[in-house]
């Protein structure tokens, strides 16, 4: 499998955490061919959380070229606890990746059922991270 171009930093504090920006970068195999990738997307993103134990998470995916393949929803999977709850999640893609990916927003999949967002640009992102961050606390929810 081609090695993705990774990245994360912590793009800001709050009052609940750090919000993260995880990366990623170059070209995702079509369909069943992205199972491994998606999956080593994953473990990297599992690494991250475990090691950083952010509040919330912006995914970069303006680098990545996608077109197909619905095993790529899973690398949000490492934000859902053992209860089921889940960190506020964006994800911020563009051109022909942002469009195929729009329709996993929707409520017959898992991004749409989590309720994670999506957004055109990074400070949107943050912006919507820090509204969901403070719903939670009305909500009296934990992450």
């Amino acid at each position: 499998m081609k090695t993705f171009a990774t990245h994360w930093e912590r793009l800001e504090e709050t009052v609940h955490g750090g919000i993260l920006m995880i990366s990623f970068g170059g070209a995702y195999p079509i369909g069943s061919m992205g199972n491994e990738a998606a999956s080593s997307m994953k473990q990297y993103v599992k690494e991250i959380v475990a090691a950083e134990n952010p509040a919330a998470v912006l995914f970069n995916l303006t680098r990545l070229d996608y077109e197909f393949g619905d095993a790529i929803m899973g690398i949000v999977k490492p934000l859902i606890d053992a209860d089921r709850n889940v960190r506020p999640i964006c994800i911020h893609a563009a051109g022909n990746t942002a469009l195929a990916l729009a329709p996993f927003f929707g409520p017959g999949f898992l991004w749409g059922v989590l309720g994670i967002a999506s957004c055109d640009t990074r400070a949107e992102g943050i912006e919507k991270l820090n509204k969901m961050l403070a719903q939670s606390e009305e909500d009296g929810g934990s992450r």
